[in-house]
């Protein structure tokens, strides 16, 4: 299930501008599953078992969309933007370090998921 912030940072793009709340909501819904989605059994990926990982994310029902399209209306309509009173868009620096745990990416991964530098 998602947060009201991963909505949050999701509805804030510019592609949703002009829409309605509901609108957006259901938009955004159609890219996570629709075709070519993060989260739709069809889109290729890395995987093993791509279409299981795909499709293992739990769809949001009508109910937590229409929660979620009602909250961030209020917000538009009270402040006149959404996020409500936080700038729209924020570009923080940072950096990331990791070491791979390459026998989970042997299990779980198609051959190719990672380069051998990074091994």
């Amino acid at each position: 299930m998602w947060s009201l912030g991963e909505l949050t940072a999701e509805l804030s793009t510019s592609c949703y501008a002009g829409m309605l709340m509901r609108q957006a909501v259901d938009a955004l819904m159609e890219r996570k599953f629709g075709p070519q989605g993060p989260f739709n059994t069809g889109t290729p990926g890395y995987y093993k078992d791509t279409p299981g990982v795909r499709g293992s994310a739990q769809v949001p029902d009508e109910h937590f969309r229409e929660c979620a399209a009602l909250q961030a209306q209020y917000i538009y309509d009270t402040f006149g933007k959404f996020p409500g009173t936080v700038p729209s868009i924020f570009v923080l620096p940072y950096l990331q370090a990791h070491h791979l745990d390459l026998d989970f990416y042997d299990r779980f991964y198609e051959r190719g998921a990672y380069l051998k530098t990074h091994a």
